[in-house]
């Protein structure tokens, strides 16, 4: 059984709530020095060091930072390699609404046939230049880009000991920009 993390309680079995990138940046959440918690504008947040995403990793996700950064670069050398292979082994299916918003994606067999029209040049661009320090951490997990993408971690047991760092949210947020 698959089991995916909340950080703050909230239903274990649930996909997380997809909403707007805007509605998800106003839930950012940056440390200030003194390590405590606070919503603040991810792009103003300063990108120095990996320090406040990790500590938002560890204590709005309860993963394991290293975990998460490992799966982060995974996903950006597979994307960059046009592994369609390798990314699709890290994908949680199914995945909805990842061809035009439109179609589900049952399986890693239909995402690999599907992958051009799934990750797009926009995707793969937002993959391609995310710094693992900018990335935005709140109870959905990581986002990258403008929400582009988003890797949650998935429990594998019920006391969520053993979980896996995958991506639930490939959309294309382009039109955002108009």
């Amino acid at each position: 059984m698959l089991l995916l993390l909340p950080a703050c309680g909230g239903s274990h079995d649930a996909a997380p709530e997809r909403s707007t990138p805007a509605a998800e940046a106003q839930d950012a959440v940056a440390l200030d020095e003194a390590g405590n918690g606070g919503t603040v504008d991810a792009a103003a947040a300063p990108a120095e060091d990996d320090a406040s995403v990790r500590a938002g990793i560890e204590s709005i996700l309860g993963g394991n930072a290293d975990d998460y950064k490992s799966a982060f670069l995974a996903l950006q050398k597979a994307v960059a390699a046009g592994d369609k292979d390798a990314v699709a082994q890290m994908i949680l299916y199914p995945l909805n609404g990842a061809v035009d918003g439109q179609q589900t994606i049952r399986d890693a067999g239909q995402f690999v046939r599907e992958y051009d029209s799934i990750v797009t040049p926009a995707i793969a661009d937002a993959v391609a230049r995310q710094n693992f320090a900018d990335l935005m951490v709140n109870k959905n997990g990581l986002m990258f880009g403008n929400g582009e993408v988003w890797l949650t971690g998935i429990c594998e047991d019920d006391a969520c000991e053993k979980q896996s760092i995958l991506v639930t949210t490939l959309q294309d947020t382009s039109d955002l920009d108009n």
